[in-house]
């Protein structure tokens, strides 16, 4: 019998945690680009984060709590996001829509429009490591090379329940993992682990 997994990239790695925690939805979840220890932006000088400090948690407004130098200077979020290999174009049309709140007109079919309130949280340290630590199914965490997860080896830590937690690092990526030309290795690891579970 194929087994129900579930995937999530990001901010939606971060809900598939809370979810499988809460409900038990998956018999394995995929968690990529998103630390359960703790996200943090990287930058050519090391991580840096938003201006989500303690005391600003109790700010609602996106713009307010994503502020400093992550949204001062794009080129952050450049490095952040895609490597250098990834087609000028494409990081164009990501890019040029406005972080964190999008102020272009159209957008690409990849990005919406809105961000649920609790994304001015979501880079807070250990926001879901106590949901982390419920996960009882095997867990794969995916990192680019260059991502918000700061060591990939901490994540094990993060799924103490779960019978089996597997880490991959995709070599020459950055945080963008499906813009990464190099992403079928990704997909790859990925079918192959599934495969594992069945």
């Amino acid at each position: 019998m194929d087994k129900a997994v579930g995937i999530g990239h990001s901010l939606g790695a971060m809900q598939l945690i809370v979810q499988q925690a809460l409900y038990s939805t998956f018999d394995a979840i995929a968690v990529l680009g998103f630390s359960a220890v703790h996200s943090m932006i990287p930058t050519p000088n090391g991580y840096i984060e938003p201006g989500v400090q303690e005391s600003d948690r109790a700010k609602t407004n996106l713009e307010d709590a994503w502020t400093g130098p992550i949204v001062e200077n794009n080129s952050h979020l450049r490095f952040a996001y895609h490597c250098d290999d990834v087609p000028q174009r494409l990081v164009d049309e990501d890019m040029n829509v406005g972080f964190p709140a999008r102020r272009a007109r159209d957008l690409p079919p990849w990005i919406t429009q809105t961000f649920p309130p609790f994304v001015t949280k979501c880079l807070t340290d250990g926001i879901v490591g106590k949901e982390a630590a419920l996960v009882d199914v095997p867990v794969f965490v995916g990192a680019g090379q260059i991502d918000i997860v700061p060591d990939l080896r901490d994540e094990s830590n993060a799924y103490k329940a779960s019978p089996q937690v597997t880490l991959y690092e995709l070599g020459g990526s950055a945080h963008m993992h499906n813009f990464s030309p190099k992403r079928q290795a990704l997909w790859s690891e990925l079918q192959e682990w599934f495969d594992f579970l069945r």
